[in-house]
């Protein structure tokens, strides 16, 4: 990772980070800032208030920003942000499961299954990012810790299973 230091006062004053006309961000595939939030006029800012914020992204969303404060020697999150904050995927998966439900569409625990349940949750628009071996990786976990279950129906002669909630 490199660590470049601003090389202008108008860089700094303008909250950008930049470096002038180096073109150094160019260099990397993303760059954060850590800028000490400005007062408002109204009311000084805390002290130990900081914000991260994301200047440069290949792969991310630009401008996204992060509220923090200095705790017991590290940063903490003041408040997420929607844009920043990226629920857990075993949240995700827990909260799929049950629109699944609601709508009446089983999903399987069986990989040879149609509904394979990390393969339709990745096809979810509410998947939030995650795919089918985030997914994959999450059922496993939420299996071990009892937290959803296989319910079998149906006569003998053509069970049908789905996953629930424990």
């Amino acid at each position: 990772m490199r660590r470049f230091q601003p090389d202008s006062r108008s860089g700094l004053n303008s909250g950008e980070g930049d470096g002038g006309s180096t073109g150094w961000s160019n260099t990397v595939r993303s760059r954060l800032y850590l800028s000490v939030p400005k007062s408002d006029g109204k009311t000084e800012p805390e002290a130990n208030a900081r914000i991260l914020s994301r200047k440069k992204a290949n792969y991310a969303a630009r401008n996204d920003e992060v509220r923090l404060l200095w705790n017991d020697g590290a940063f903490v999150v003041d408040s997420p942000s929607a844009s920043i904050y990226r629920p857990h995927v075993d949240d995700v998966f827990m909260s799929l499961l049950d629109t699944m439900t609601l709508e009446g569409r089983r999903v399987s625990h069986s990989k040879m299954a149609n509904n394979f349940a990390p393969r339709a949750f990745a096809d979810h628009a509410a998947r939030n990012g995650y795919r089918e071996g985030d997914f994959e990786r999450s059922m496993e976990r939420l299996f071990a810790g009892k937290k959803i279950r296989v319910l079998e129906s149906g006569p003998p002669s053509k069970r049908t299973s789905q996953i629930i909630r424990a």
